[in-house]
């Protein structure tokens, strides 16, 4: 069993009415381990988002993200992000550069609004490490509630498989529950929603 908290913070601007950046800030740490396998750790990132919007629902961008997992891996993805009247979907494609663990990363984040207020959330993240290295993937489901126009609590259950390569495989159950605010009149389903935490 693993605890860790985390917490981030985005911002973004428009210049005009289709070129945008969002920039962020995160951290994770964990809080409690039974498994020698996985020591306690704390894990910081920086992501920095450019991207074009073709219309009130579709935006597309590029992404640039640091982390200092494995002494420090940059992520440079491609990302598309729908936001229809009932369904939110947000794609994401890119390479991990790392001197530990280089990586491709792929993942989807669907919401499928089945009242004003409630949603129900899907998640499903690969990530294929290089060298024989194997591969972390994960599966989850969930729930949201929007408290209010700018608060929103959420939980989800999921399910990772963690293969290190060699026969070595490790499985787990993944309870997630948060809060997101947004301040400033913000809209929270505009924003992107990467994060390289688990």
């Amino acid at each position: 069993t693993i605890g860790s908290v985390a917490g981030s913070v985005d911002a973004a601007v428009s210049f005009g009415s289709s070129l945008g950046v969002q920039i962020g800030i995160a951290r994770r740490s964990d809080v409690s381990s039974s498994d020698p396998l996985f020591p306690l750790s704390s894990i910081n990132a920086y992501a920095v988002h450019a991207y074009y919007k073709f219309s009130d629902s579709l935006r597309a961008g590029a992404l640039v993200s640091f982390d200092t997992y494995n002494s420090g891996d940059t992520l440079y993805a491609l990302e598309a992000l729908y936001n229809g009247d009932r369904l939110r979907a947000e794609l994401r494609a890119g390479y991990y550069s790392s001197a530990v663990e280089p990586a491709i990363l792929t993942e989807a984040h669907v919401v499928y609004s089945v009242a004003s207020n409630i949603g129900i959330r899907a998640t499903a993240r690969n990530i294929n490490y290089f060298d024989g290295n194997g591969f972390y993937r994960v599966l989850s489901l969930g729930a949201q509630l929007d408290i209010s126009d700018s608060v929103r609590i959420f939980a989800n259950y999921g399910w990772t498989r963690n293969d290190f390569g060699g026969g070595l495989v490790y499985d787990a159950n993944l309870l997630t529950a948060g809060l997101s605010v947004a301040f400033g009149g913000g809209d929270l389903d505009r924003m992107f929603t990467y994060t390289p935490f688990y």
